[in-house]
């Protein structure tokens, strides 16, 4: 039994995207909680709710779409799924920046 009959491509996808995410929002956690505002600046600068927010929102949505997207054979996927990166990319660099303010 191989692993197309285990798991279908959508879900791989969806998986491999999650990933990626949950890494990008680690390095992202780790500047705004570590260098940006350590332990007690961040708790009272009230950023740690908002920034979660948009953190789970980021990591959430983009694999979500990317499980909504994926067709093998279609022939926009590179296009929408390079759509969906730069729309989550773009919304964490505004969360940052927002945060960063």
């Amino acid at each position: 039994m191989t692993l197309e009959f285990i798991m279908p491509a959508r879900i791989k996808a969806f998986l491999m995207h999650l990933a990626v995410s949950a890494v990008i929002a680690l390095l992202a956690v780790l500047l705004v909680f570590h260098i940006w505002y350590p332990a007690p600046l961040h708790e009272a600068l009230g950023v740690t709710h908002i920034f979660l927010l948009l953190l789970l929102a980021d990591v959430i949505l983009g694999p979500l779409l990317t499980l909504v997207v994926f067709k093998i054979g279609k022939k926009t996927l590179i296009m929408d799924l390079a759509v969906i990166a730069c729309l989550q990319l773009a919304a964490l660099a505004y969360g940052l920046w927002t945060v960063a303010l």
